[in-house]
């Protein structure tokens, strides 16, 4: 089993841009600290031989309890 831990609270993938230069236009997704972290810790536990035959994939994500908002009138 592969097991990769990433500490932090999740954060949503942006949407793709689109940018016109002298190549034409071109897309591109910003990435955030959240997604570096991520992409540095899969990549730390990558195996050195591809996976193959069926995969099974579970995640779990943890957040932060939010805050109790309180009622005004």
């Amino acid at each position: 089993m592969l097991v990769v831990w990433v500490s932090g609270v999740p954060e949503s993938q942006a949407r793709p841009r689109v940018v016109f230069g002298r190549g034409g236009p071109r897309a591109y997704s910003p990435k955030t600290a959240w997604f570096a972290a991520v992409r540095s810790a899969a990549m730390g536990r990558r195996p050195r031989a591809p996976l193959d035959g069926p995969l099974e994939l579970r995640v779990e994500f943890y957040f932060p309890r939010r805050q109790r908002e309180r009622d005004f009138w």
